[in-house]
């Protein structure tokens, strides 16, 4: 399980995780967090400065174990920036769960936002991977919410 970073849902999620019974549970943040991440539950913590590099350290994790890709990924941040290096940790059969409605922009910025319509085009996904759109909530009337389950058939 791979979790990417935001108060308060990634704090009830990592408890809930834990008490489920997952065994390995990866998540990025500030550097100011990680301690506190690891007291919810978080087996291993990340920082996020450096996206690109934070992916390749879950690859390094994930070669320490029997999988090629991280199978369960939840986007808590709605960003397009951060579906990046999710992509690069995720593979066929991994479930990716993305919160809707997405930002494009850089982290924080609504200049515009993709409905759960869009958010399978915004980075490549690699054959098999399945994205499942969460409503978060809405800056916009027009955004509507998520009403179905994308698999990914082809890397865009």
């Amino acid at each position: 399980m791979r979790l990417t970073h935001t108060w308060p849902a990634l704090s009830w999620l990592l408890q809930i995780l834990k008490a489920v019974g997952f065994k390995t549970i990866i998540t990025t943040s500030s550097p100011g967090a990680l301690e506190r991440l690891s007291k919810l539950g978080a087996t291993h913590t990340l920082t996020y400065s450096d996206p690109q590099s934070t992916a390749d350290r879950v690859l390094c994790l994930l070669a320490e174990t029997a999988h090629k890709h991280v199978p369960l990924i939840v986007d808590c941040v709605g960003d397009a920036e951060t579906l990046q290096p999710v992509s690069k940790v995720s593979g066929e059969g991994s479930k990716v769960a993305v919160l809707v409605p997405l930002r494009m922009g850089g982290h924080g910025k609504t200049e515009k936002l993709l409905d759960d319509a869009d958010v399978a085009k915004v980075v490549p996904w690699y054959k098999g991977v399945e994205i499942v759109c969460v409503k978060s909530f809405s800056y916009a009337e027009r955004v509507r919410p998520p009403s179905r389950v994308f698999s990914v058939r082809d890397r865009y």
